[in-house]
């Protein structure tokens, strides 16, 4: 009987260990009802978004919603509302940001500023994005004789623009425009 108890006994003890071990080896998929999109990845249970991506689930493409869209055959754009517009005289400016289709890189847009000099199509890139805005530069663009370089600031309401204009054998101009409102 005693030989028994002791049989029994270890058969349990050995039963346990292996269950403890067989646990303590198993990981749970903390990623499993976690779903990523926008070629983000999940770390831990949360979304690790790219650049130029954010949200919970890497929903939000920052340059999908700062872009104009069209609503019926206008096309919203950020238009100047004052004259705070330095070393440029005239008012009638507007920004038309276009998302770009770039997947390896989601900080990239395309602008044209709109002004009584014609347009000026320029490639912007976005950084430090959240959710109440983005800041980007503008790669160098030459229009023309005058080269474009420059930044500036946009949300999902608002934008402005620090451009700087050289043009060969001159002094370089800097326009900054601001108060730029979506419409």
């Amino acid at each position: 009987m005693r030989a028994t108890r002791q049989a029994v006994l270890t058969a349990i003890i050995t039963i346990s260990a292996l269950c403890g071990i067989m646990y303590t080896s198993c990981q749970k998929d903390v990623c499993k009802n976690t779903t990523c999109i926008n070629n983000g990845s999940c770390n831990g249970g949360s979304c690790t978004c790219k650049p130029g991506i954010g949200g919970n689930n890497c929903e939000i493409l920052y340059r999908e919603i700062y872009a104009n869209k069209y609503k019926g055959n206008a096309l919203y754009t950020y238009t100047v509302l004052d004259t705070n517009n330095t070393n440029h005289s005239d008012t009638a400016n507007t920004l038309n940001f276009q998302a770009g289709t770039d997947t390896a890189n989601y900080n990239l847009m395309s602008l044209t500023w709109h002004g009584s000099g014609g347009d000026v199509n320029m490639s912007v890139t976005l950084a430090n994005n959240s959710a109440s805005g983005s800041s980007f530069t503008i790669a160098a663009t030459t229009s023309g004789t005058i080269t474009y370089t420059g930044s500036g600031t946009i949300s999902t309401s608002s934008a402005s623009l620090n451009l700087v204009e050289t043009q060969t054998g001159a002094t370089p101009v800097t326009v900054t425009m601001t108060n730029f409102v979506k419409q």
